[in-house]
C-alpha cells in the first residue's frame, strides 16, 4: 500500500467520524438515536463505508501514477479525489438503498423518478450540504500532504 492510499485511508476514516459527530450534534448529541439510526441503515452505510475505502485505495494509487507522470501533486488534487471518494461512496451506499427498497417500491408504484430522487439525489444533497466544508478542509489536508510526501521523497 503506497503512502498516499494510507493518507487517504486516514483522512477517510477522519472524516467519518466528523460526519458521526455532525449528526450527533444535529439530534442534540443523542448517541443512542445516533447509533439506532446507523443501526436501520446498517447495510447502506456498511457498503457505502467499503466504498469510501476501496475507492480511496485506487484513487490514491491512481495519484501515485500522477505523481510518476507530472512529477508533483498539488493540494486541488486532494481535494479533487477526496470529493471523488465521498462522491462515488454516497452513490455506493444509495444504491444499496435503491435495491433494497427504491427499486420494489418503483415495481409497486411506477414511478422510477422519485425511486431515483428518494434513494440518489436526497442522500446526495444532505451528504454534500453538511460534508461539503469538513470534505474541502480534508482536501486540502491531504493535498498538503501529498504535496508535502512529494517534497521527501
Amino acid at each position: 500500500m503506497t503512502k498516499s492510499t494510507k493518507y487517504f485511508f486516514l483522512i477517510i476514516s477522519i472524516n467519518l467520524l466528523i460526519a458521526f459527530l455532525i449528526f450527533s450534534a444535529i439530534i442534540d448529541f443523542d448517541f443512542k438515536n445516533t447509533i439506532r439510526f446507523i443501526y436501520d441503515l446498517k447495510m447502506n452505510l456498511l457498503f457505502g463505508v467499503i466504498g469510501l475505502y476501496f475507492i480511496g485505495y485506487i484513487i490514491g494509487n491512481k495519484l501515485n501514477i500522477i505523481k510518476e507522470k507530472k512529477g508533483t501533486l498539488k493540494i486541488v488534487h486532494g481535494i479533487l479525489a477526496i470529493f471523488l471518494v465521498l462522491i462515488v461512496g454516497t452513490l455506493i451506499g444509495s444504491s444499496v438503498g435503491f435495491l433494497e427498497e427504491g427499486f420494489p417500491s418503483y415495481l409497486k408504484n411506477g414511478d422510477l423518478l422519485k425511486s431515483l430522487f428518494d434513494y440518489y439525489i436526497k442522500p446526495m444533497f444532505w451528504i454534500m450540504f453538511f460534508g461539503f466544508i469538513p470534505t474541502l478542509l480534508s482536501g486540502i489536508v491531504l493535498g498538503y500532504q501529498l504535496k508535502k510526501l512529494d517534497k521527501n521523497q
